[in-house]
């Protein structure tokens, strides 16, 4: 009997699954893919770092029958191609000679990574060093953070809407870790500020 998948959206490394819609997106970019080859994404994305054989995966998504394994292949080969991955140095999908077919990129829940972005976003936006050094540039009073919070937070779901959510991330650590540096290194005072802006943005 053919399995039923989740229409939920999900990550794998830094693609964006839309079950329901059977897309793929990254960096704003979609690609359409069928049915089967969706089932087949999704069957393997729920076993992550499992071996999948090719009679397990007839049976999710073909719903067993005589097929022989050329399906599967088949639909593997596709799956690489939307997901730009190479057999032969696989970041997606890996072969597993003579057993099957292994999810080997994080798979991550979008909900999860959609809840840690917008508390790394509140979290930096409310931290006493990051106001300190932006109050020369940004809002001088309470009410004009929490624009800019939620100025942050909007640019955030556009970010997840557009598949760019794993750069996302990405850039809030690193602008984290850039504004520790800056925290332990230079005072406190306008002009410091606006010079480590300057040479962060060059």
């Amino acid at each position: 009997m053919q399995q039923s998948f989740p229409s939920s959206p999900f990550l794998i490394g830094n693609w964006v699954i839309h079950p329901g819609r059977r897309e793929i997106v990254r960096h704003g970019q979609a690609r359409l893919l069928e049915p089967r080859h969706m089932d087949v994404l999704c069957a393997l994305a729920a076993r992550q770092r499992e071996v999948v054989s090719v009679g397990e995966l007839l049976d999710a998504c073909w719903g067993g029958g005589f097929y022989g394994d050329n399906p599967v292949h088949k639909a593997v080969a596709v799956l690489r191609r939307s997901l730009e991955d190479d057999a032969r140095t696989p970041r997606y999908i890996a072969t597993v000679r003579k057993r099957g077919y292994l999810m080997i990129a994080r798979v991550r829940p979008m909900r999860g990574v959609e809840e840690r972005l917008e508390a790394a976003i509140r979290r930096w936006g409310s931290s006493p060093a990051f106001q300190r050094r932006m109050r020369v540039l940004g809002p001088d009073d309470d009410h004009g953070w929490q624009t800019l919070t939620a100025v942050l937070l909007r640019v955030a779901s556009t970010l997840v809407t557009d598949g760019a959510l794993p750069s996302a991330l990405d850039t809030v650590d690193e602008a984290r870790g850039w504004l520790s540096s800056q925290v332990a290194a230079t005072p406190v005072d306008g002009q410091s500020t606006k010079k480590a802006l300057s040479s962060a943005s060059a």
